[in-house]
């Protein structure tokens, strides 16, 4: 399978609690504290940069694509209002997802059929990625600045995503700051690696047949 079924299960079951976060955003960390060099406790964190994530990038997909329409005409507007719904449907998916990986399961990741979890390792390749996405996110305002000679208005929604880049890249320092107060732990004892059927092929320091003895 793609994706252990009760990881996702557990996944799912915390939507309720990620929703009741988006309700009441930056209740554990104030929204002017968010931006200091230093917290006392960075999942919590982590937890408020998800939600602003979400919050941030939901304005930036329906500003950028409103100015896409403006600029462009009505031509585009059902392709605009697609990619509205398809980017706030994904923005929420993967802000709740990254709360649940690095905070929820202490990291966590699914490849192919091994589901990796409570890893703190993964936290740190969680924070890389979150920093290239968020220069990714960067060169994409700078995609949007080439079409200012057709396009005025895309001059305001290349601001936009250089901005939104901003808080990705707080969300790959709180992931990096995160595995280095849990020790910048390689391979944790305790590791649980999830094979085909929920088998646990081996754990650290013994092997497979000394465990099922």
């Amino acid at each position: 399978m793609w994706l252990e079924v009760e990881l996702f299960k557990e996944y799912i079951g915390t939507c309720k609690e990620y929703i009741d976060y988006v309700k009441k955003p930056f209740s554990d960390v104030p929204i002017k504290s968010l931006w200091k060099c230093d917290q006392s406790d960075w999942e919590k964190a982590f937890k408020e940069w998800s939600l602003m994530n979400f919050y941030v990038g939901i304005a930036v997909h329906i500003l950028a694509n409103l100015f896409y329409i403006i600029g462009w005409g009505f031509d585009g507007f059902v392709g605009a209002i697609i990619n509205i719904i398809y980017n706030i449907f994904f923005t929420y998916f993967f802000s709740h997802m990254a709360w649940f990986g690095v905070v929820k399961k202490g990291g966590f990741c699914c490849w192919c059929i091994v589901c990796l979890s409570e890893a703190p390792i993964l936290n740190l390749l969680w924070g890389i990625w979150l920093c290239f996405y968020g220069f990714w996110m960067i060169l994409s305002g700078l995609q949007w600045l080439g079409l200012m000679s057709d396009c005025f208005f895309c001059l305001f929604s290349a601001i936009l995503y250089i901005v939104y880049a901003v808080v990705w890249f707080y969300m790959g320092v709180c992931c990096i700051r995160i595995w280095m107060a849990k020790g910048s732990q390689i391979m944790p004892a305790n590791l649980a690696v999830k094979g085909p059927d929920g088998v646990v092929p081996t754990q650290a320091g013994k092997p497979a047949a000394e465990e099922m003895a």
